[in-house]
């Protein structure tokens, strides 16, 4: 799996010791992600992000003291974060049990709710799933077709794709954060302020890539400057920072109207339309970025044309 995501001979060592570790912290991530959507269906929106802001700072103070205090390096790095996934897993099932109204219980399923659950999750696992395959993707051609220097655009592409991550997930939170009033006023019928509230949300969300786009022309060469004093030492450190820079600027050159896919396959899904907002993720994630990922670089021989995708 790790030679899949483009891990070469000189950084599979350290993917390899990181993630044996990193592996035991799962099901604290996955209780976790899972307890705080209780927490959030039932009004606790702040509480549940507590959860995840604690475990973020804590991971964050822990790095360094287990990397560089006790010497302990990627494997430190990988402890620290299973520890941090831990206290956010029982912090969440500490403030289940004096937060909500509504407990958790065991028993009595119905099968037809659990299978519309399934149906509903179904669009998000997608968007995740096919997330991770563009990366495994994008890896692999940068490996193939780097002409040697694969772990170097593979570094540059973690600096791009963590950049666009910190927009995305900002995007996100105005999409998803559309759920309790798309899906009450679906359930009441009240159409004009579900097309309302569509509105409002795209205009917020174009407003807030179009701010981002204008930050990012700025802030990029910063950005990688930073991601780099908190990593290990490269070997051209100014050549990694100008690269990421410059292909951050080609990344958010789409990120505008992709602000307008999180507001409509999120919109889609909070109304139980499933099949539709299944159907956008899919037609973005496979059919035009995953096969075009490894079609450029193939018709261009160039590895940073999948850089072009975004």
């Amino acid at each position: 799996m790790l030679y899949a995501f483009g891990a070469s001979a000189e950084s599979f060592p350290y993917a390899y010791e990181y993630m044996n570790i990193y592996l035991c912290g799962t099901v604290f991530s996955i209780l976790t992600y899972g307890l705080n959507q209780f927490l959030t269906a039932q009004g606790e929106s702040l509480w549940a992000m507590l959860t995840t802001v604690v475990a973020c700072l804590l991971n964050v103070a822990l790095d360094p003291l287990f990397i560089y205090v006790f010497g302990m390096g990627v494997k430190g790095a990988a402890i620290a974060t299973v520890i941090c996934q831990a206290i956010s897993c029982f912090l969440a099932i500490f403030l289940l049990s004096f937060k909500t109204k509504v407990r958790l219980s065991f028993g009595g399923y119905d099968l037809s709710i659990m299978g519309k659950i399934l149906k509903l999750g179904f669009s998000p696992f997608i968007i995740t799933c096919t997330d991770s395959l563009v990366l495994i993707a994008l890896n692999s051609v940068l490996s193939s077709f780097g002409a040697g220097n694969g772990d170097f655009y593979i570094e540059v592409a973690t600096i791009v794709t963590a950049f666009e991550s910190l927009v995305t997930g900002l995007l996100l939170g105005i999409s998803s954060g559309t759920q309790p009033i798309l899906g009450y006023n679906y359930g009441a019928k009240n159409i004009p302020l579900i097309k309302k509230a569509e509105k409002q949300i795209a205009i917020c969300g174009l407003v807030f890539t179009s701010v981002c786009f204008l930050i990012s022309l700025f802030a990029a060469e910063p950005f990688a400057r930073l991601f780099l004093s908190l990593s290990s030492k490269v070997a051209d450190e100014e050549k990694t920072i100008s690269t990421a820079a410059f292909y951050i600027h080609i990344y958010m050159y789409g990120i505008i109207p992709l602000s307008l896919q999180y507001v409509f396959v999120d919109g889609l899904t909070r109304m139980g339309q499933a099949k539709y907002s299944i159907w956008l993720s899919l037609n973005r994630k496979i059919v035009l970025l995953l096969s075009l990922t490894f079609l450029l670089p193939l018709w261009t021989g160039e590895a940073t044309s999948a850089f072009m995708l975004n």
